[in-house]
């Protein structure tokens, strides 16, 4: 592995994060002592025909996307034995752990976070025609200025249209709409359902809705109406009101979410406003996506992938091209933030357990047919997580 790496330029680091099929190194560029993150995927792991498709997809999606809150994809090679997806090493912790740290958000520091997620999801949703699948609080990681990067594509999907129907089920229980759990078709409006989870965890400290036992916890999204402990603003509970719908059919557009008064009658209004003129209105960061025009770098196959991933885009090219777009976000964000990076707050909150119904049978003798994500917080949502300064790639 080391030697492959060497071939195309760069240094092989530290394990920064390993997952069943992956790990990734911190690595650094040699031409442009530039420190990246490389994901190395074992072919041998690769053993059938959905993991490879699954593979592609994600692929896919990372081309697609560019936006300034969501994790990039540099570059893609690979040697004998792995597949090499070089990375934006992105730095921070993510959005659980701080809120377990530094407790809940209030209102002006949820918006912050909140419309810059909005802003990924909107670029993934409207411009990419892609569906995430697996919003949460771990795939949120928190950086300077509060500024957010959205990570790990390795459930997403690229869609016809915006208005694709999907039918296999992913993601994170907790943060899955109760359509998943019904075994229903479905559209990119579980991922506004996931947005609502991750904006009730923030103002709340604890999931909107949680049990030990997972079908007990399918009933509760599925039969519940959503509890609301305390009350906030009357323009957030609206808002959250609406993104929790179990209909889903009455859930917002992405797109129509930064009208809705919480957003447009604070300063953040404003944020959309310059982000839109400043970021996505420049020619730099309109560049042509030449690899997507490509449809043989498309194309995953058992044996080979193409070596890069922009066509004739060079390394330094893409580079440049985040690093213009991080700088230009982060002097946004520094006007409109509503703290530095990571500034604990007086009082800590632990998560706290939603109120079940544990009279009540079970609803399902399953939980659909979930590809389940757990992660051992959300099974101890009382146990402290001591916070560190990590580094993240979004492919664990």
């Amino acid at each position: 592995m080391e030697s492959s790496l060497r071939q195309h330029d760069y240094i092989m680091g530290d394990m920064i994060g390993e997952g069943t099929y992956s790990s990734v190194y911190a690595c650094t560029h040699v031409k442009s002592n530039r420190r990246v993150a490389i994901k190395a995927i074992s072919k041998e792991q690769l053993s059938t025909n959905e993991k490879l498709t699954a593979l592609q997809r994600e692929l896919e999606c990372l081309k697609m996307v560019r936006c300034p809150f969501i994790v990039r994809l540099y570059e893609h090679f690979e040697d004998a034995g792995y597949f090499y997806f070089v990375m934006e090493l992105v730095e921070g912790i993510t959005l659980l752990e701080y809120i377990k740290k530094n407790g809940r958000l209030n209102e002006e520091e949820a918006r912050n976070v909140f419309c810059q997620i909005v802003t990924g999801i909107e670029h993934l949703h409207n411009q990419c025609f892609i569906a995430h699948r697996d919003m949460k609080c771990e795939n949120i990681i928190i950086g300077v200025h509060m500024h957010i990067k959205i990570i790990d594509f390795g459930f997403s999907i690229p869609m016809v249209d915006k208005g694709s129907i999907m039918k296999t089920h992913w993601g994170s229980p907790h943060y899955s709409a109760p359509e998943l759990f019904k075994n229903q078709n479905y559209t990119n409006a579980t991922d506004i359902w996931a947005l609502g989870v991750i904006l009730y965890v923030m103002l709340y400290g604890h999931f909107p809705f949680n049990d030990e036992n997972y079908q007990q916890m399918a009933q509760l999204i599925v039969e519940t109406d959503t509890p609301f402990p305390y009350r906030f603003s009357n323009d957030l509970m609206a808002l959250l009101d609406v993104l929790l719908q179990k209909d889903p059919s009455k859930r917002p557009l992405i797109s129509s979410i930064p009208q809705f008064p919480w957003i447009a009658k604070s300063k953040m209004k404003s944020f959309f406003d310059e982000f839109e003129e400043t970021i996505t209105g420049s020619n730099d960061y309109l560049f042509e996506k030449k690899a997507m025009n490509n449809s043989e770098n498309n194309t995953l196959r058992a044996n080979s992938i193409c070596s890069k991933s922009c066509g004739n885009t060079t390394f330094d090219d893409i580079f440049n091209d985040v690093q213009f777009s991080n700088d230009t976000t982060r002097s946004i964000m520094s006007k409109y933030s509503a703290g530095e990076y990571i500034q604990p707050k007086r009082q800590s909150t632990q998560f706290l357990k939603s109120h079940s119904s544990p009279d009540k049978k079970p609803y399902f003798s399953r939980i659909g047919n979930f590809a389940i994500t757990t992660c051992s917080t959300h099974k101890s949502l009382n146990s402290s997580l001591g916070m560190k300064k990590t580094k993240h790639t979004g492919f664990l």
